[in-house]
């Protein structure tokens, strides 16, 4: 199956969500994801298609100091 990586990267959090591509082209999320706090106190959740949750992490501000270091985390 083929999937989609969406990202929005802001000033302060990066928020991902991966879509899987169906028959008859239908979207499916299966994994969403969001690092907020990027520069002060940082947190990464990532949670399955079900509401699961995959990582619910907390991270020290020189641990991920930027928008590059945060996808890098996120990846």
């Amino acid at each position: 199956m083929s999937s989609i990586l969406v990202v929005n990267a802001g000033s302060s959090s990066v928020k991902s969500q991966i879509f899987g591509i169906e028959a008859k082209d239908r979207l499916t999320r299966s994994l969403r994801g969001q690092m907020s706090g990027i520069g002060s106190e940082l947190r990464l959740r990532a949670a399955a298609a079900d509401g699961a949750s995959l990582i619910d992490r907390d991270y020290r501000a020189d641990e991920v100091a930027d928008i590059e270091a945060a996808l890098a985390a996120v990846a």
